[in-house]
């Protein structure tokens, strides 16, 4: 292995068919170079995540350039993708992909989720230094939107959505005069990609002040609850983390997960009681969450493209609800499957009598229905590009605010439309 550790805390290697991870060992403390520089906190809180590292000199370098293939690498770490999805992401088709073989799998499932793309003739071009232009469309893309969903032509419309997003919070105040064209450099790099975690965070939960944390409830770093903090006001958020007190007088971390429940499996908890284990997607994350002995679950579970609110009390789940009693908000704005027949930038028409129009939120969660022998089977994350003439929807508004929009968008597909 190289001594000096480019970018990352985790180089993907593919070996003996699967990816693992490993890294060198250098000093975890902060970078010196970026104490006290406008980049400390970004810095800090990837590396706690586990995202980037420094180089064994001590130094990050924020100076320095990272290429296209080191992108990908860090965004797909920022996405918290496992190795099962990303194993089978099929093949780009790229072909300079050689002496990159350690980013090739990450590559090939940006690509194939519509996150990052080519040439046009056949490369990819992995060693090329990325420019502002190309990082704003691949953390754009990452959030779920599609160049045909944003207004006016490249690159302008992708840099835009990045600065309404405030990937550029820390970076500039006006694009107006911006050289977007010249390469990024590690320590921009990473406050785009901080604020892009911190997205995906405003989206998970609020946290509160008083809350004693536990690991295991994926509660953000430090640094992501101060900057929840500040924004809390602005946000709209699905999951909620509030406190409560035992009888023992010791906190509880009690946690409100909204989301598409996948699967639910019988199993036996370390007493040997039958409980029940639920895979939930909420937020463009996966859980597997466990029941406790006395929940009452909807086994087997009916696939209809229902939203559920789990409460749940120190990383177990205590009560499963389709009717959005845990939180303030809760309404279907579909009632039930209704027909797409046009979409045009966050306004989609459905198929009924009054034509009627739904505007999509700012950070709206889709979700798209997987089929097996012409039935639901699973749920998958899904992308605003999805929402297309002729597919099926269930909307859900689930933010207190004065606004209806649809916070939650569930699709079924055109051609699975079909054969229902």
């Amino acid at each position: 292995m190289k001594k000096v550790l480019m970018f990352f805390l985790v180089l993907l290697m593919v070996s003996a068919g699967s990816i693992v991870s490993f890294a060198v060992e250098i000093n975890q403390n902060l970078p010196i170079d970026v104490e006290g520089t406008r980049y400390e906190d970004a810095v800090q809180n990837l590396m706690s995540r586990g995202i980037i590292k420094g180089y064994e000199d001590g130094t990050f370098r924020p100076e320095y350039a990272i290429n296209r293939a080191e992108a990908c690498i860090a965004i797909l770490n920022c996405m918290n993708v496992n190795n099962a999805a990303m194993m089978k992401a099929k093949d780009s088709g790229y072909e300079d992909l050689q002496g990159y073989k350690w980013a090739e799998q990450a590559i090939n499932y940006l690509a194939q989720n519509g996150i990052v793309s080519g040439y046009g003739n056949g490369t990819f071009m992995p060693q090329q230094n990325v420019n502002y232009n190309e990082l704003s469309a691949m953390l754009v893309n990452a959030m779920g939107y599609r160049g045909s969903d944003l207004q006016g032509e490249w690159p302008e419309n992708y840099l835009n959505k990045a600065f309404e997003l405030s990937f550029f919070k820390e970076i500039s105040s006006d694009l107006s005069h911006f050289d977007s064209g010249k390469q990024v450099n590690r320590g921009d790099a990473v406050l785009m990609m901080n604020e892009f975690i911190n997205q995906i965070d405003r989206k998970s939960k609020i946290v509160d002040d008083s809350v004693t944390v536990n690991p295991a409830t994926l509660i953000p770093t430090e640094s992501a609850i101060k900057a929840d903090e500040k924004e809390q006001k602005n946000t709209e958020d699905k999951n909620l983390v509030i406190n409560e007190k035992n009888t023992d007088n010791k906190k509880d971390v009690i946690e409100v997960k909204v989301g598409i429940i996948s699967d639910i499996m019988k199993v036996n908890n370390a007493n040997k009681i039958q409980v029940y284990e639920v895979k939930l997607i909420s937020a463009n994350r996966t859980y597997l969450l466990v029941t406790d002995e006395n929940c009452k679950v909807p086994y087997p579970i009916v696939k209809d493209g229902e939203l559920y609110c789990l409460k749940v009390v120190n990383g177990f789940i205590t009560d499963i609800s389709a009717d959005g009693k845990f939180i303030s908000h809760f309404k279907e704005l579909t009632h039930k499957w209704v027909t797409v027949t046009d979409k045009k930038d966050d306004i989609i028409t459905l198929e009924d009598a009054n034509a009627t129009q739904i505007k999509l939120s700012k950070y709206v969660d889709i979700y798209t229905a997987e089929f097996y022998k012409g039935a639901i089977d699973e749920y998958e994350n899904g992308r605003i590009h999805a929402i297309e003439k002729g597919c099926l929807i269930r909307a859900y508004d689930i933010t207190d605010d004065s606004i209806e929009s649809a916070d939650v968008i569930i699709i079924v597909t055109q051609q699975d439309a079909i054969n229902m």
